[in-house]
């Protein structure tokens, strides 16, 4: 049983009876600290599914291998729901664990398609349409920077916590024409 994470692989492992010893499925098969793997550790896959959504659509993507056997009898799925239903719930629930907000100019009109970046991360996104945005981080201290043409570009810091997602509304002022 291996789990493929981009964040917070604990939070699932942990959470199912077993998948936490990181136990080998049969003599031979590899076994991960912890029951998870980083798949690009395990096997190098550039393109995908994964990649995509998080890079193009700010969604995480996993990969949850919950049986050795490829194409199990169908008998057996309720069990496969019970032992992974807890770990599931709590892994969903990781969605409230970062940063979100809006952006909106001086006059508190939302501004969508506002480029947003963590400092240090390659991977940036944007605002939707009403101004809003958010992206899962784990606990720890960030700068958030955001740009918009004829704005000026604004950077705040802000922390994350363990308990609740961090609220951070962002005002962009125009340039000076």
């Amino acid at each position: 049983m291996t789990m493929f994470l981009i964040t917070s692989p604990k939070i699932y492992s942990f959470n199912h009876k077993r998948m936490h010893l990181g136990l080998q499925c049969k003599r031979g098969a590899p076994s991960f600290k912890n029951g998870t793997t980083n798949g690009a550790a395990w096997y190098p896959l550039t393109g995908g599914m994964q990649d995509y959504n998080y890079v193009w659509q700010g969604c995480m993507d996993i990969t949850i291998e919950i049986s050795c056997c490829k194409y199990p009898p169908s008998e057996e799925l309720p069990k496969f729901w019970q032992e992974n239903k807890k770990a599931l719930l709590r892994y969903m629930g990781e969605v409230h664990r970062g940063i979100l907000g809006f952006v909106r100019d001086n006059l508190g009109r939302p501004l969508g398609g506002v480029s947003l970046k963590i400092s240090g991360r390659d991977v940036g996104f944007q605002s939707t349409k009403h101004g809003e945005f958010w992206r899962i981080l784990l606990p720890g201290e960030y700068t958030i920077e955001a740009f918009l043409e004829n704005y000026h570009p604004v950077e705040h810091d802000f922390i994350v916590n363990e308990e609740t997602p961090t609220v951070l509304n962002i005002t962009l002022y125009p340039l000076k024409q």
